[in-house]
């Protein structure tokens, strides 16, 4: 959002490089627009800027390159304006901002096909990974799919998705979608000592609430649409610096429908 400087956009898409080692908050790790560009696509260019769109710095990485021995490093930034296809498209285009854009797509790569499936499974995804940043107002995330021709075909913001359903989200079937599903059981706090220095950690518990059986009417509460969406958010949700790593499902029993009717969230 901040934009890079041409020296810091190049170390964005090295692997394992970066400008927040030892640091807090997230992008530790330099891996994540990299690694995610090339499992999805064969080629991601990147443009940055910090005085307008005018004066953007491109740069990018095509795996075809790679393989075909042409390009061994990313090519350093230069000079180029953020292209006139990809302002139509936005809302607004601010002072200071980033785009990445995915070409030469292969469909063996492509975790979802379609415009309308990628951006309603995205919306799901990153309405979790994201949804502290969401809730709290911090970001908004469009989601916005366009024929070449200009004609939008699905537009909505991202809804926030909590696998612990202490807070009543719009994307979880009625009646829960007003009304929190789970109920809070304790939290749990820990200090975990890590070369020296002493970490917070805190443990959070959740189970389904008695008015799960109730609204299932007499029939099995894992079949209807609740619990069918409690079924996808099985696991221990791991945050760090606001951010969900990972649903870890190793702690559970998949085939235990039992399973989907708890939380837990690991915050450090």
């Amino acid at each position: 959002g901040t934009g890079m400087t041409p020296h810091v956009l190049r170390m964005a898409l090295q692997f394992g490089n970066g400008t927040r080692f030892g640091r807090s908050g997230i992008g530790r790790f330099g891996m994540g627009l990299p690694n995610a560009s090339i499992s999805q696509a064969c080629r991601v260019d990147v443009w940055s800027w910090q005085n307008g769109p005018d004066n953007a710095y491109h740069t990018y990485m095509d795996v075809k390159e790679i393989e075909r021995g042409e390009m061994t490093f990313v090519p350093a930034p230069a000079h180029n304006a953020v292209p006139e296809q990809w302002r139509v498209m936005s809302d607004a285009i601010d002072k200071t901002g980033t785009l990445v854009v995915w070409s030469d797509l292969d469909i063996h790569r492509l975790t979802w096909k379609s415009a309308k499936s990628t951006l309603q499974n995205t919306e799901r995804l990153a309405g979790r990974v994201y949804r502290r940043f969401i809730m709290n107002g911090k970001i908004t995330i469009r989601l916005v799919a366009k024929e070449e021709g200009g004609e939008t075909v699905f537009e909505e913001q991202a809804r926030f998705d909590d696998p612990l359903y202490l807070t009543a989200s719009p994307l979880v079937p009625a009646p829960f979608n007003k009304t929190p599903m789970f109920e809070h059981v304790f939290d749990d706090a820990h200090e975990i000592e890590h070369d020296g220095k002493k970490h917070s950690v805190k443990i959070r518990y959740s189970v389904a609430k008695k008015d799960t059986v109730d609204a299932a009417g007499g029939q099995d509460r894992g079949r209807t649409p609740f619990g069918q969406h409690a079924a996808r958010n099985i696991g221990v949700s791991v945050i760090r610096a606001d951010r969900e790593l990972m649903l870890d499902q190793g702690w559970c029993i998949g085939y235990d429908p039992r399973e989907r009717w708890w939380g837990a969230e690991v915050d450090f």
